[in-house]
């Protein structure tokens, strides 16, 4: 389950606001998780997702589950951390598009990605992934699938 959201089906579109100190300690998301093979979709045109955690698993503040979709337009996903696992901040096995808004200051002090793991299709064209950490390889990105690269500051 998601630590603030679970998308289980259908769509979540956030406009504003902020999803922050939520945490899970044995699972992915802790603001939110889109569940695996759900056709949801989440949206973030703008507001924050910061200073979630999980301390066990991938994905601290952000899972995308297999045939689901997100896609940041804007906001902030920043100083997300994951204690035990990989992708400080987002975790892909469906599609991630960025096409504006900034992910930093995310880490993972056991594991790789301190941004992003992807094991799904990561799609970059816009935006900023700037100052984030890991202790294993990919301070910003941990690829292990489909990874384009069209814009962006990272």
């Amino acid at each position: 389950t998601g630590g603030a959201v679970l998308i289980d089906g259908g769509t979540l579109t956030m406009n504003g606001g902020t999803l922050s100190y939520n945490a899970v300690l044995n699972n992915a998301g802790a603001a939110i998780r889109i569940a695996h093979e759900s056709s949801s979709k989440f949206t973030m045109n703008s507001g924050r997702i910061e200073n979630n955690g999980v301390n066990y698993n991938t994905g601290a503040s952000l899972f995308v589950g297999r045939t689901n979709e997100a896609t940041l337009n804007g906001g902030s996903i920043s100083n997300n951390t994951n204690g035990a696992g990989n992708g400080g901040a987002i975790m892909i096995d469906g599609t991630f598009t960025i096409t504006g808004g900034t992910i930093s200051g995310n880490s993972t002090s056991v594991g790789y990605g301190g941004a992003i793991i992807n094991d799904g299709i990561l799609n970059i064209n816009g935006g900023t992934i700037s100052n984030n950490s890991a202790s294993g390889d990919g301070g910003a990105i941990f690829n292990r699938a489909n990874l384009n690269i069209s814009d962006g500051i990272i």
